[in-house]
């Protein structure tokens, strides 16, 4: 496994095991995570009213969900750019 993607994995995991996030917030990181190992260009900054809709949730419901992230500081949040660690 590269590098990248276990550093990737481990991020996924204390996501995953972090009891103070809710179930969306959790879910949001696996999609996050998802989406950074899909793209040809490591693509960290996801637009949050796609991630709604692949979510099936509304756009306010995902800003929540990485404002909790951010807080955890699992991710970056900085000019409506999303970061994730590795």
């Amino acid at each position: 496994m590269p590098h990248a993607d276990w550093v990737g994995f481990q991020w996924l995991e204390s996501v995953r095991c972090d009891a103070s996030l809710t179930p969306l917030a959790r879910l949001l990181a696996h999609e996050l995570a998802l989406s950074v190992w899909a793209s040809e260009t490591g693509q960290r900054n996801p637009d949050p009213e796609a991630l709604a809709r692949c979510l099936g949730v509304s756009g306010k419901m995902i800003r929540r969900a990485l404002a909790e992230l951010c807080r955890a500081r699992h991710v970056r949040c900085a000019g409506g750019k999303i970061g994730v660690p590795w």
